[in-house]
């Protein structure tokens, strides 16, 4: 089983959605505190409407995303490791959206995490796809 991750951070909405689609993603889950972009088409229903006619589902999970504070925090050069202790803190209070993720991984469905930055490793996608690979045996987690 594979799960994937993205950030839109410097794509266009083409480059975006063939990404997606080379891999095969069914469902594109936005884990996003706000699914709201200032970059044109990357806004929830801009996204929606671009990944529907491609037949992706897009579905926004909110609990998942990380709330302005954290991101206020990492943005100003904040500790990561003290971001990335306290993000985990707060996903161990959202085992219902973990778990809603797995299901669809689990059912078959190819999920791709999205959020903005190109660089997961400086992102929470990256520790959303690590709390999934710990719940589920042979989960491996690709960034795109």
């Amino acid at each position: 089983m594979n799960l994937f991750t993205i950030g839109y951070e410097g794509r266009s909405t083409d480059e975006f959605a063939d990404s997606v689609a080379a891999v095969g993603v069914t469902t594109l889950v936005d884990v996003r505190d706000l699914p709201f972009s200032r970059k044109r088409g990357f806004s929830k229903n801009a996204l929606a409407a671009l990944l529907g006619d491609s037949g992706v589902e897009y579905v926004h999970e909110r609990r998942l995303g990380n709330p302005k504070p954290l991101r206020d925090y990492v943005k100003s050069g904040g500790d990561w490791g003290w971001f990335a202790d306290t993000f985990r803190e707060r996903l161990a209070m959202a085992d219902d959206a973990l778990d809603s993720v797995l299901a669809r991984i689990e059912r078959g469905e190819v999920v791709c995490l999205l959020c903005f930055e190109a660089d997961a490793a400086r992102c929470h996608r990256s520790l959303v796809a690590e709390a999934l690979a710990e719940r589920a045996d042979g989960l491996a987690v690709k960034h795109l």
